[in-house]
């Protein structure tokens, strides 16, 4: 870094306007942590010995889209012939799905507009032309041919076992038609329990994606814990702006950081402060959306202290950081 970006860092009318942009403050940080590992390295196996279907199961913000973002974030980096699409499974009201209604929400969870489309016929064409297309950009990109394709599917309870049947029918069409892997890897939350007991009587469709299921859990151990603010502390592992390898811990407090002080020798207080506020509700595991807003209002409301002389918070400033009706919505929401 140069003296001039040195000074800017360190000057807080660049840091304040800047902050809204901030991944972490817009929930869009990429954040791997030994979750986020462990499912990339099974996405990693599905691949390499052709599975066709992952499925997880996780309450609601203890991490299924961070986990979705993270791994997704691994493979472009380790395996970047791969080509990753993210859908958001709707649900319907109506006891009866149609073809033609899933395929349109199929098309508006890839951003493909299906208005212009009326028939079924008319918008799975327009799907598989879309998916078919970033594959063909995705092969002139990397130089060699795209044979393989993530689907991502969040919220996978939304979805019916019609709705199911039509994913199958949807990528069969890939696995006839073109020399291409589809890895379907869902994400629920734990209702789906009772879909999947339900598949077990159409096995074309449990044996495809359900087979391997299991759930995960957020955030249980210290370590965990430490590892995420740890990475906070690395432009290697996550930087704002994007190329500059300047860090979290960083962007927010540049003298302090300068100077030494790192996010991670906060483990004792954060743990501390944050472990006794889900404890009040019996919980043995902490959710990675709470964890996430805890750090991001500790860092921002240690903006104004920060200097080369800063040597960190103290435990009531966590514990502020940890007790805002905020972070307690979202333990109780649970």
């Amino acid at each position: 870094m140069t003296n001039d970006n040195v000074a800017d860092a360190a000057s807080p009318e660049p840091r304040l306007a800047a902050l809204k942009k901030h991944p972490l403050i817009n929930d869009k940080a990429v954040i791997v942590t030994q979750l986020v590992e462990d499912v990339y390295d099974e996405v990693e196996s599905g691949l390499t010995f052709r599975y066709t279907g992952l499925s997880y199961e996780m309450p609601p913000r203890f991490g299924k889209t961070w986990c979705i973002r993270g791994v997704k974030h691994l493979l472009g980096h380790f395996e970047p012939s791969v080509l990753t699409f993210v859908l958001t499974a709707r649900g319907d009201d109506k006891a009866v799905r149609t073809q033609r209604a899933f395929n349109g929400d199929l098309l508006m969870a890839l951003g493909h507009g299906a208005a212009a489309r009326v028939s079924a016929a008319d918008r799975l064409a327009a799907a598989l032309n879309f998916v078919r297309t970033a594959r063909d950009i995705k092969a002139v990109e990397i130089g060699a041919e795209c044979e393989q394709i993530v689907f991502f599917i969040d919220e996978g309870q939304n979805w019916t076992i019609k709705d199911w049947g039509f994913w199958k029918d949807f990528t069969n069409l890939f696995v006839h038609d073109d020399p291409i892997h589809i890895l379907t890897v869902v994400f629920s939350q734990p209702e789906v329990f009772g879909l999947i007991k339900t598949l077990r009587a159409k096995p074309d469709i449990f044996y495809r994606f359900f087979l391997q299921h299991r759930p995960l859990q957020g955030i249980r151990h210290k370590s965990e814990l430490g590892l995420i603010m740890k990475r906070f502390d690395s432009g290697a592992a996550m930087e704002h702006p994007e190329g500059s390898g300047r860090s979290y811990t960083e962007f927010f407090m540049p003298q302090a950081y300068t100077a030494g002080w790192r996010l991670e020798k906060e483990l004792d207080h954060a743990w501390a402060a944050i472990k006794p506020v889900t404890g009040e509700k019996n919980r043995t595991e902490l959710a990675m959306a709470s964890v996430n807003q805890v750090l991001k209002i500790f860092l921002v409301s240690q903006m104004q202290a920060d200097g080369p002389q800063y040597i960190g918070g103290d435990p009531e400033q966590w514990l502020n950081a940890a007790k805002v009706d905020i972070f307690r919505d979202l333990q109780s929401s649970l």
